[in-house]
């Protein structure tokens, strides 16, 4: 990392593959191709990385198979490289992220029968997001 930087992005991607014939077992019990996933309706990998606040890439991790929700694959691969540095400075996701522990900013989720959220929140995601926008 850059010396002065005062932020990283954390973000994923999913990237199209031909299908690749690897099975699986869900979490129902049922056999699944690997490299499937069922909210992209296509097969491809999903690749997560850290960017500078311009946009620039950090560091990228390896691909894993698509069914793998971003936070369970930052976790499992740019968490471990992150956490050398939120003592110093923040790690700026997106709502997928939540969770994700000590350093990593991630917008305010409306509660269920909440209409809508407070100034301080909807500022707070405002920020979060016009700083955010050059590294998705």
């Amino acid at each position: 990392m850059k010396e002065g930087t005062p932020y990283v992005i954390l973000d994923g991607k999913i990237v199209s593959s031909g299908r690749c014939h690897a099975k699986t077992v869900s979490r129902k019990g049922r056999d699944i191709d690997l490299w499937y996933s069922g909210k992209k309706k296509d097969f491809g990998g999903n690749i997560q990385g850290l960017f500078y606040p311009g946009g620039l890439p950090v560091w990228i991790s390896d691909v894993l198979p698509e069914n793998v929700h971003d936070l369970a694959a930052a976790r499992e691969t740019v968490l471990p490289v992150l956490r050398n540095y939120t003592d110093a400075m923040p790690g700026l996701a997106d709502c997928g992220y939540e969770g994700a522990g000590h350093g990593i900013l991630t917008p305010v989720k409306k509660p269920k029968g909440v209409k809508e959220l407070d100034i301080n929140a909807r500022t707070r995601n405002m920020l979060l997001s016009s700083a955010r926008c050059l590294g998705e």
